[in-house]
C-alpha cells in the first residue's frame, strides 16, 4: 500500500478529510462567475434543498474510489524528485480531473435520482473545466495531511 493510500485511508481521519474536501467544494462553487457560474450555484443549492448533506454523504460513499483513482497519480508523482505535490498534481489537472469524473459518470450512469442525474449531466460538459480548477486547493489539501 503507498503512503497515499496509508494516510488518506486512515479511519480516524477520514471525517476529517471528507468535511475538508466538501469546504473544497463550497469554496469552488462559491467562486464561479458568469452565466455557468450561476448554473453550478443553482445546481448545487437545488442539492443542498434537497439533501443537506448529500455532499458529504456522496463524497464519503465514493471515498475509496476516489483515493484508488488519484493513487496512481500520487505514485507517478513520489518516483519524481524534482517536483512537489502542488507542482506535480496542478500540471496534471486535467488527468486528476478526469480520474475523479471517471467515478462520478459511471455512478450516474446507474443512479436511479434523475432529478440530481439531469443536473450531473447538465453540467458535466464543463465537468473536466471545474474540477481541473479546484486541483489547486486539493494539492494544498493533501500536502496539509503530510503527502
Amino acid at each position: 500500500m503507498s503512503k497515499f493510500n496509508d494516510v488518506l485511508l486512515d479511519t480516524t481521519r477520514r471525517s476529517e478529510f471528507v468535511r475538508d474536501i466538501c469546504g473544497i467544494v463550497d469554496a469552488e462553487v462559491s467562486d464561479k462567475k458568469g452565466l455557468s457560474g450561476l448554473a453550478v450555484k443553482a445546481a448545487f443549492k437545488t442539492v443542498k434543498a434537497v439533501k443537506p448533506n448529500m455532499l458529504e454523504s456522496v463524497l464519503d460513499v465514493l471515498f475509496e474510489e476516489f483515493v484508488e483513482a488519484l493513487t496512481p497519480i500520487y505514485d507517478a508523482y513520489e518516483r519524481d524528485p524534482e517536483n512537489d505535490l502542488f507542482v506535480y498534481f496542478t500540471g496534471r489537472s486535467g488527468q486528476v480531473a478526469d480520474a475523479l469524473l471517471s467515478i462520478t459518470d459511471r455512478r450516474a450512469q446507474k443512479s436511479k435520482l434523475k432529478g440530481l442525474v439531469k443536473a450531473y449531466e447538465k453540467l458535466r460538459p464543463q465537468g473536466t473545466k471545474y474540477v481541473s480548477e479546484s486541483v489547486p486547493r486539493l494539492s494544498r489539501l493533501l500536502q496539509s495531511y503530510g503527502l
